[in-house]
């Protein structure tokens, strides 16, 4: 009774790339009767990017269990069914938990803060969604901030030091 998320694979007839979906149909005494089935057609991911509306500079990557890129934006074709490079994918792995975050050098070469989380199936299949931010796009909103304070900050000191000049004569 138990979903189950299938691997990477190229459909025979369409010849389209499709990622399996199967969850068992049981019947009295939990007996298997029949398996309700789906292809996913990795094309759906591109409408997945447009919609997505990424910051320019990040990119999308899905992976299975196994390190088959699914899904990468931009250049989806490029990437798919290709494997991510073993240390990339132990970065993956080693999360603890359903989510985290770290910092790594993708596989286009760039390096970029990435949020993961996993989408877990039964009898461990596993898929992996991550999306990848530059450091400058990632704390630009708090780099504002900071210099806006920073920029308060001086002003007053500046005002204080000028009161006290002033006031001191």
């Amino acid at each position: 009774d138990e979903f189950v998320i299938g691997g990477f694979q190229q459909d025979e007839i369409t010849r389209q790339a499709v990622i399996s979906f199967g969850f068992p149909v049981t019947g009295e005494g939990r007996k298997p009767e029949a398996v309700v089935f789906a292809n996913l057609d990795l094309d759906w991911f591109r409408q997945l990017e447009v919609e997505a509306q990424l910051p320019a500079g990040a990119v999308l990557i899905v992976t299975d269990s196994d390190g088959i890129i699914l899904a990468r934006y931009p250049e989806t074709e490029r990437w798919l069914g290709r494997k991510l490079p073993e240390d990339r994918f132990a970065q993956l792995l080693s999360l603890a938990g359903d989510e985290g975050t770290h910092e790594a050098v993708g596989v286009d070469g760039v390096a970029r803060l990435y949020g993961v989380t996993r989408v877990q199936g039964a009898s461990g299949s596993t898929l992996y969604v991550s999306i990848g931010l530059s450091r400058e796009t990632a704390f630009a909103p708090v780099d504002r901030v900071f210099m806006r304070n920073l920029i308060g900050i001086s002003l007053v000191g500046v005002m204080a030091l000028l009161a006290t000049w002033f006031g001191g004569e």
